[in-house]
């Protein structure tokens, strides 16, 4: 279940209060809850809120987390990193 999420789906100048649940991470991600609940326990997985009993995610933290784990060059490099910045 998401909160306070913008229906049009864009970032907005709130978005650091965008919060999604763990049914919600675990969509988004293709993880299991299993999976995500055992990465809070090691200390690892996205930053998170526990907000009583529950556990919340930010947006940001979340894209944050991918950011950090995504391998290759971004899709910009492609196109700014020519063959003259090799030479």
């Amino acid at each position: 279940m998401a909160q306070n999420s913008d229906p049009g789906g864009g970032a907005s100048p709130s978005s650091e209060l965008q919060l999604i649940d763990e049914r919600e991470l675990a969509r988004r991600t293709t993880l299991s809850r299993t999976t995500l609940q055992a990465m809070r326990r090691a200390g690892g997985g996205p930053a998170f809120v526990r907000l009583g009993r529950r556990i919340v995610y930010r947006v940001v933290d979340v894209e944050a987390w991918i950011e950090a784990r995504t391998h290759g060059r971004p899709a910009a490099a492609d196109h700014q990193g020519s063959a003259k910045d090799e030479r």
